[in-house]
């Protein structure tokens, strides 16, 4: 009767750590991880900033946790601005509404970062390295492989927008 007690006891403690390690793994990571480290590249070419670089997105059952890898804000040399000042950045799901007509819309935003910089000339940029952000997403009828990742920076009154979005030809998040 010792053995089979001890036996209980360990195997009562055994289910009780696995439980623990499985409920603090899902607070701590928000919900399960369905997809790590997929890599995307974004850039824009026709805004007053020049956004470019590239990251990794961790998929999450209820989120998307981003990192920018390398990148970096720059003004674009088409327009007639000598300076150009960044005020927040903040990353969005974005998707065509109309591919035809080239319309799209932005949803599921992170929360803003600010920047506060001023680029002082074409051959000035503001670092955007090492920034992390989360986008939440909470409908189980968004398809995140027909959406993009999209960057956008605002002016320093924050009310002028540029944006950047994710250039891979075939997105696979999840």
């Amino acid at each position: 009767m010792g053995k089979i007690s001890r036996l209980k006891y360990v195997f009562i403690n055994l289910i009780l750590i696995t439980i623990l390690t499985n409920c603090s793994t899902s607070k701590i990571n928000g919900r399960k991880l369905i997809s790590k480290n997929v890599s995307f590249d974004f850039a824009n070419c026709c805004l007053a900033t020049l956004i470019n670089g590239n990251g990794k997105i961790d998929v999450y059952e209820k989120k998307l946790k981003i990192t920018i890898e390398k990148g970096s804000i720059k003004i674009n040399p088409k327009f007639d601005n000598p300076t150009y000042t960044i005020g927040e950045i903040f990353l969005s799901l974005g998707r065509y509404t109309d591919k035809e007509e080239k319309n799209w819309r932005i949803y599921n935003h992170s929360k803003p970062i600010n920047i506060d910089k001023k680029i002082n000339s074409l051959r000035d940029s503001i670092d955007i390295s090492k920034l992390k952000f989360e986008i939440p997403y909470y409908s189980k009828y968004i398809d995140l492989r027909n959406s993009w990742i999209v960057i956008t920076t605002t002016n320093k009154e924050r009310n002028g927008l540029n944006h950047s979005h994710s250039i891979n030809k075939i997105q696979k998040y999840n």
